[in-house]
Parts: structure tokens; C-alpha cells; sequence
């Protein structure tokens, strides 16, 4: 079977999904299948050329039994702006256009959406040769903008509208939460079925982390230590946090490692306070993530206020495989919020009760509650298992395949 992957994001890339999207095709290829991936020249999280040749000129290169064509885009400087980040997409959208006309052989085609640029560029293609295109939505990006505030409500809806007209020409969509796979088929109109199928953990980082030793029945440290690792955005909402935990007068310990368009202006305000209570370190290699988490706590992941369900934050999984509970900040109808109420993996407070952190934090020193977060942690990990997943999507593949063939 023949797979054609569109994505902004690839591997070396290392956050955004990058490493999911990788893992899969990586995996698809070594099962015997025949994967091209379309996407972007490496740029994230740092938001810079990595490479060293972005351009017009396509690149085509096999990585790990993938052929990988990759396509120049306009890298912003300021990707938080809706400038910016319009140009950004434009960029992709009109350097994928140029495969468009291409003949392909494709069996089928999967699409990741954290942005719409790949998703149109692969509808168009698939609508031209008459190619079955399935969707993963990893990020509803109406909602993603307007959780930013890189749009008012008006272009929001237009956006949201957008949106929907285009995944409702995929053959089928897929979706990583409960919350967002009800979201997607009210943006549809039900005009395409949509199911859902979690992220899970890559290959080698399931590896490291595998190799950590049991922590389960570990209590707190007497000053809780609280680790945040990833991407560091807009809709993360981080600084904002970090802001208001410094104004409550209590002990803690934050460990933030990350990359991203709000790393700096992260940095430059921590410098400026000069709160020792948190601490600021690079990008994490998956190594030295398993090893941070072993180490932690609790695991922070915030989420801006009024983000809704238009994304699930994958940093969720590593966490919890490893035993460590979640301090997730978040609305509660988040996907987030919801999959923190569904199995006590943790502590979940909304925006406006930052004020009760210090009694959260409290709270977790009891031993039988800690423990059980642990164990739960432990046992959601499982729905987030690699080859499971994969096993579902390969036979999605085969089953949407125009020739119905491995």
C-alpha cells in the first residue's frame, strides 16, 4: 500500500506532534508499506530554519525508509501575530500546491491538522485523482486561533466555517479526545464520520521511559516539585501562570523546560522578577525528559482560558507512563479538563482558582490520595498504547485504500 502523509511537521522536528507523525510513518514504512511524507523543512519549536535550506527549491530525501519531499515556507519571527502566522500557512499552502498536479499512485492519503494549510493541500489532491483522504485532527485551528487571540470573534467563525467546509471533504476524520471528536462533528455537520484515535507514545521515547524504575508509592517531596516540558505558546497560557503563582506566598518548585514563541518573553519576564522558586532549562532530549519526570512530582500542563476543546496536549502521555500525576490549569470543558475528571490522574483547577493552588498542593502530600493518582496514571497510560493505535490506523488505511490493498 501506498501512503501519502501531508504535515507541517517532521522528523528532526521534536514537538507540535512532529514525533507522532514521524513514529508513524517510520513504522508504517518498516511494516512494508510504501510512505512519502509532504511537509515542511524542520523549524519547530524554535520557529527557525534548522536546516539551513528552506527555499523554493523541493528537497527529496529518504529518512528511515520514508521518501520525505520537503517544502519551503515563510518562517515568522513573531508567529504570535495573525500577520504572521497567515502568512506562515499561506506560505505552505501555495509550495504544497505545486505537487498538486502531479500524477500520483497513492492508495490513500492521511493528513495531520494542526494547521489547514496540509489538510487543503491534500483534499485538493485527493478530490484531483480521485484518492481517499483521512484527516487526524491534532488541533482544531478556529478554535486553537481564537484561544490565542490571533482573531476576534467574527473572523473566528469565518475561520471555524472554513474549517468545517474543509474536513468535510476528507473520506473520514479521526480525532485524539472525546471532547474534540464531538467538536469536529458539530464543525462537520456529521457529513463525515469521525472517530477517535488517541496519540501515543514514539518509539524511542517509550524506550526511556520504559527504563525508568518504579515510582508509584513515592510520596512528595516536602516542597512539591513541579515540572513543565514542551512547547511554549500562546495558547499554553504559561507566562500567565507563572505570574500569578508568584504573587501567593508559599513553597513550591517549577521546572520549565521548553521552546517555542513564548520561551523568550518567558525568559525575559523571570529575569526581570527573579523568583527563585522557578527555573528555566532548554528543550529536553527524550532521555533527559523520562529522567526530569522520574524526578518530578507532578507534572504542570496549562491551557489558556477559554480554549475549549480545540486541542489535547500530548505531553499528557509521557507523564502519566511514568507514573506522575497531572496539575493541569484548564477550563473544564477542555479536552484536557474532561480526561482529568474522567480518571483521577491528578489535581485539575480552572483559571480563576490559581488563588487555591498552595491548598491543592497541600492536598497532594496525602499518601493514599498521591498513590492513587500514580496508579491511575499508570492504567489510563494504557489506552495510549503505540502498537495498538498503529494496528487501528494501518487497518483504517487498508480498508480506505482505492485499491484495498497491503
Amino acid at each position: 500500500m501506498r501512503v501519502l502523509v501531508f504535515s507541517n511537521l517532521f522528523h528532526p522536528d521534536h514537538a507540535g506532534g512532529a514525533a507522532i507523525y514521524s513514529d508513524l510513518c517510520f513504522e508504517l514504512a518498516a511494516r512494508g508499506h510504501d510512505v512519502v511524507v509532504r511537509c515542511a523543512y524542520p523549524y519547530f519549536p524554535e520557529w527557525v530554519d534548522k536546516s539551513g535550506r528552506n527555499g523554493v527549491r523541493i528537497e527529496r530525501t529518504v529518512v528511515n525508509g520514508v521518501a520525505v519531499e520537503r517544502f519551503g515556507i515563510f518562517i515568522p519571527r513573531k508567529p504570535s501575530t495573525l500577520k504572521s502566522r497567515a502568512l506562515y500557512e499561506a506560505s505552505l499552502l501555495a509550495s504544497m500546491a505545486r505537487s498538486t498536479p502531479r500524477a500520483e499512485r497513492a492508495d490513500v492519503i492521511i493528513a495531520f491538522s494542526t494547521m489547514l494549510a496540509p489538510v487543503a493541500a491534500a483534499v485538493a489532491l485527493g478530490k484531483l485523482h480521485r484518492i481517499p483522504v483521512i484527516v487526524n485532527v491534532q488541533d482544531v485551528s478556529s478554535g486553537g486561533a481564537s484561544a490565542a487571540n490571533l482573531v476576534g470573534d467574527r473572523a473566528g467563525r469565518l475561520l471555524a466555517w472554513a474549517e468545517g467546509r474543509i474536513l468535510s471533504n476528507a473520506a473520514a476524520l479521526s480525532s485524539i479526545s472525546p471532547e474534540m471528536v464531538t467538536g469536529v462533528k458539530a464543525m462537520t455537520g456529521g457529513r463525515v464520520p469521525v472517530s477517535f484515535v488517541p496519540n501515543w507514545l514514539n518509539a524511542s521515547l517509550a524506550e526511556a521511559v520504559a527504563e525508568l524504575p518504579d515510582k508509584v508509592g513515592r510520596t512528595p517531596s516536602r516542597v512539591v516539585r513541579m515540572l513543565y516540558a514542551g512547547n511554549i505558546g500562546n495558547k499554553q497560557g504559561l507566562l500567565e501562570f507563572c505570574q500569578q503563582v508568584t504573587r501567593l506566598d508559599f513553597d513550591f518548585r517549577l521546572l520549565i523546560h521548553g521552546s517555542g514563541p513564548g520561551a523568550d518573553t518567558l525568559r525575559s519576564w523571570h529575569n526581570t522578577v527573579g523568583d527563585e522558586r522557578i527555573e528555566l532549562g532548554p528543550f529536553l532530549s527524550e532521555s533527559d525528559f523520562a529522567k526530569a519526570l522520574y524526578e518530578a512530582d507532578l507534572f504542570l500542563i496549562t491551557e489558556r482560558q477559554g480554549s475549549g476543546a480545540a486541542y489535547m496536549p500530548s505531553k499528557l502521555i509521557p507523564a502519566i507512563s511514568s507514573g506522575t500525576p497531572i496539575l493541569a490549569v484548564s477550563d473544564d470543558v477542555s479536552s484536557l479538563g474532561g480526561e482529568m475528571h474522567r480518571v483521577g490522574i491528578g489535581a485539575h483547577i480552572t483559571w480563576d482558582r490559581i488563588a487555591q493552588l498552595p491548598d491543592v498542593l497541600d492536598g497532594a502530600r496525602d499518601a493514599y490520595e498521591f498513590e492513587s493518582w500514580q496508579r491511575n496514571a499508570i492504567d489510563r497510560s494504557h489506552v495510549y498504547e503505540r502498537t495498538r493505535i498503529i494496528d487501528d490506523i494501518e487497518r483504517e488505511l487498508v480498508s480506505r485504500s482505492r485499491h484495498r490493498r497491503v
